[in-house]
């Protein structure tokens, strides 16, 4: 057996945590509805979040990728365009789910939101009465299945908690 003999030390170094594709999304969104820049640095760039930051910039936020620094630029607004836009999410639930949400944020116009066949069969009437709730005027163009159609979001105040 030999003898370990340990000494005092101090650890220093930088930990760079791994990107996620959760939080990119939400980032970008949350950037789309503050106004102002932001900047979301080690974003996870993939179809799902590259459908999010497309829908963000049809709502009207600029969105710009540096892939040079690692990282995203979003100029939100305080109010999203005005008219009448078609967004793709792709194959992604999150993104259908948190754009049709913002869409609802749109004073005057049409948001049609769709996805790949595998999307257009997930359910979404629990999201869509969740916003009929609070006084959106939504609706599935098919069986309670994307596409989507969000007209516009008149929100209650005071809505009863269920």
């Amino acid at each position: 057996m030999s003898n370990v003999r340990v000494k005092r030390s101090m650890l220093n170094g930088k930990v760079r945590c791994p990107p996620s594709k959760s939080y990119t999304h939400r980032a970008v969104a949350v950037a789309s509805l503050a106004y102002g820049r932001s900047v979301i640095n080690n974003p996870l760039i993939a179809r799902d979040t590259k459908a999010t930051i497309d829908g963000c910039r049809r709502l009207g936020s600029f969105v710009c990728l540096d892939n040079n620094m690692n990282r995203i630029i979003v100029h939100g607004r305080h109010e999203f365009t005005m008219g009448y836009r078609v967004i793709n999410a792709e194959n992604s639930g999150t993104t259908i789910r948190i754009l049709a949400s913002m869409a609802s944020l749109v004073k005057e116009g049409n948001t049609m939101l769709y996805g790949d066949a595998s999307l257009n069969r997930r359910p979404m009437q629990p999201l869509l009465d969740a916003l009929k709730h609070l006084g959106v005027w939504c609706r599935s163009l098919a069986d309670g299945t994307p596409p989507l159609l969000v007209k516009w979001g008149r929100y209650k105040e005071g809505v009863e908690q269920v």
